[in-house]
């Protein structure tokens, strides 16, 4: 059984980043500019003894748009009060609200299976539950061999409202507001291969 690494805090260092953030004991302000995000994630970890960081927040005394742009790996401009920044595969981009990211293979043209938050192993054809206004990024490998299709219902017609990008690649779910409480993902070739997605609340 390997050794659990040490976590040692830089208690001198944390409590002074901590005073910069007044009111705000949870949070570390610290000025790096021109750096890469990876960069970012591995000084506060460097600060935090290795604890894993999950999250930064951009934080500055004019527009968050003045933050995004001291970062040499991020080309995005006109950033909003919940914007958070979703690395897409080639670069960081700008995604308002939270985004859950699967990966889409088959087993066979019986199932497609899932990988990705959710999903400690590839799972054939679960049952999906999605939240309204969150972004769900939908990475179909598969390619058109098994083409990944949002439907009404089982066998139904495409449903398309927030729905962006190509069933032979990567498509982009933006649930709405007023989605139906059920619809169902399905190939185009293989009415076997799909199951149910539940929108939840």
């Amino acid at each position: 059984m390997g050794r659990r690494r040490e976590e040692k805090v830089d208690e001198e260092e944390l409590a002074r980043l901590m005073g910069n953030v007044e009111g705000e004991s949870s949070k570390i302000r610290v000025k790096m500019p021109n750096l890469k995000v990876n960069e970012m994630f591995a000084i506060a970890e460097q600060i935090l003894g290795g604890r894993r960081v999950t999250a930064l927040e951009f934080v500055t005394s004019s527009s968050a748009s003045t933050a995004l742009n001291d970062l040499t790996d991020v080309t995005a401009s006109g950033a909003a009060q919940g914007d958070v920044l979703y690395y897409n595969g080639s670069a960081w981009v700008l995604q308002n609200g939270p985004v859950i990211r699967w990966s889409i293979g088959n087993n066979g043209a019986s199932d497609y299976t899932f990988s990705g938050p959710g999903f400690p192993t590839a799972t054939n054809d679960p049952v999906l539950y999605l939240m309204r206004g969150h972004t769900y990024v939908l990475v179909n490998t598969t390619g058109s061999n098994h083409p990944f299709e949002i439907r009404v219902s089982n066998g139904g017609s495409p449903y398309t409202s927030g729905v962006t990008g190509d069933i032979n690649g990567t498509q982009t779910f933006t649930v709405p507001m007023d989605a139906p409480s059920t619809l169902y993902y399905q190939c185009t070739i293989h009415s076997g291969m799909g199951n149910t997605i539940n929108i939840v609340s």
